[in-house]
């Protein structure tokens, strides 16, 4: 009987040969995932989404806005007051509140709590006066808005718009 001679080193190079091109295969099939995600994401990123138009508060601009049907925001700042700026780039521009402004058709509204008109509007919004203040108005129940004073979470935010637009629809 004739036993082959082995030789490892031939061995070791097939099973190399098979680990190598098993190797291959991998990286063509992350190589053409990786790609798929990133023209996924690129395509979806070159589609322009409409800007979040922000109007000067006054009473007169918020009745007009309820009474034509639209839920607002009315975002009270004072602009030395560093809570202004981490709500504003925190929570109202944040990419969930500004597609649940979209997707709710928020009418948005800035006040500077300099002017007086504003300052009444706090008074009455808030009885301890704290700015900066954000107040989610409904259509439906105007005179009741939801309000957050000095600081509010994106999260927060986009659950008071929510709930804002569930009472909207069950008129």
């Amino acid at each position: 009987m004739n036993t082959p001679i082995i030789n490892p080193v031939a061995k070791l190079q097939k099973k190399a040969s098979q680990l190598s091109i098993r190797l291959l295969i991998l990286v063509v099939v992350l190589t053409s995932i990786a790609l798929v995600g990133y023209l996924t994401v690129h395509e979806n990123s070159s589609q322009k989404l409409p800007e979040i138009v922000w109007q000067r508060y006054s009473q007169q601009s918020l009745t007009t806005c309820l009474e034509s049907g639209k839920p607002a925001i009315v975002f009270v700042y004072v602009e030395w007051h560093i809570n202004s700026d981490a709500v504003l780039e925190n929570a109202l521009k944040s990419p969930l509140v500004e597609g649940a402004i979209r997707k709710h058709e928020v009418s948005m509204f800035w006040a500077d709590y300099s002017d007086d008109d504003v300052v009444s509007l706090v008074k009455e919004l808030s009885p301890r006066s704290k700015v900066p203040l954000v107040a989610v108005f409904s259509v439906e129940n105007r005179s009741k808005p939801i309000v957050f004073e000095n600081f509010v979470r994106a999260e927060e935010l986009a659950t008071a718009l929510e709930a804002t637009s569930r009472s909207e629809n069950q008129r």
